[in-house]
């Protein structure tokens, strides 16, 4: 296969896969497939995250994991101290709000 053929049948299969029919292909799975949160389950995710938990989830990760959309592998975030801090409030105010705007 030519690699013009290559780069086409990519672009069109990326284009159908992100398309918006290929969500309403799927609407009936996932409208019969629906799962309700509890009480417990929506107290637990609208409740305060803490820098202390964003530091421990970033420290729990593996050193050479893939770097995320940041860029960073979490083994230069582990050398830079400051600059973890500065990560863990701008998380904390990014998980804040997308939890923020889900549930509105």
């Amino acid at each position: 296969m030519k690699d013009s053929n290559l780069q086409e049948e990519a672009m069109s299969f990326y284009k159908n896969l992100f398309s918006s029919n290929v969500a309403n292909m799927h609407s009936d799975l996932i409208l019969n497939n629906i799962i309700v949160l509890s009480s417990e389950g929506v107290t637990a995710l609208t409740k305060k995250v803490t820098n202390e938990e964003v530091y421990t989830a970033l420290m729990s990760i593996d050193s050479y994991k893939s770097p995320g959309m940041d860029g960073f592998q979490p083994l230069f975030l582990r050398h830079v101290g400051e600059f973890l801090e500065m990560m863990s409030r701008i998380c904390l105010k990014m998980f804040s709000k997308l939890v923020v705007s889900t549930l509105n």
